[in-house]
């Protein structure tokens, strides 16, 4: 009994209105199946850090490991990375690579570590430093 009202209903529609209904209902369809589709395409694994650019290397190339300032809980004022007694590179070399770094106040240098792309190293001696008992 309720079909054949339901039927008798849709007959009275007027066919631009069933014409409209039957556009809906395709559209309803056309966003389901778009939304699964961007569900399947959405998961990516990516990272950014703001002013830094990725970099390629190729097995056994130079990779430059850089210092920069040192802060502390009992201090205000940050210490430059030689300020204390690290090792030294032969020529320390400021290496301010962004506009953020600068208004950070980083203090980015040059350090005297050598670091290959996919070659292991396992303990090799940077330098030799003697220390008073004030350091």
């Amino acid at each position: 009994q309720e079909a054949a009202l339901a039927t008798r209903s849709l007959q009275q529609v007027s066919p631009s209105t069933r014409s409209l209904a039957h556009r809906r209902g395709l559209l309803r369809m056309l966003l389901r199946t778009s939304s699964a589709l961007l569900l399947l395409v959405v998961p990516t694994a990516a990272f950014y850090l703001p002013g830094v650019a990725p970099i390629d290397y190729r097995d056994g190339e130079s990779i430059d490991l850089k210092v920069n300032k040192l802060t502390s809980t009992k201090t205000h004022l940050p210490y430059e990375w030689y300020d204390l007694p690290f090792c030294r590179p032969a020529e320390v070399v400021y290496k301010g690579e962004n506009l953020g770094e600068v208004m950070r106040g980083d203090r980015i240098q040059n350090s005297p570590y050598t670091i290959k792309m996919n070659v292991e190293v396992s303990c090799q001696l940077l330098c030799k430093q003697s220390y008073d008992a004030e350091q």
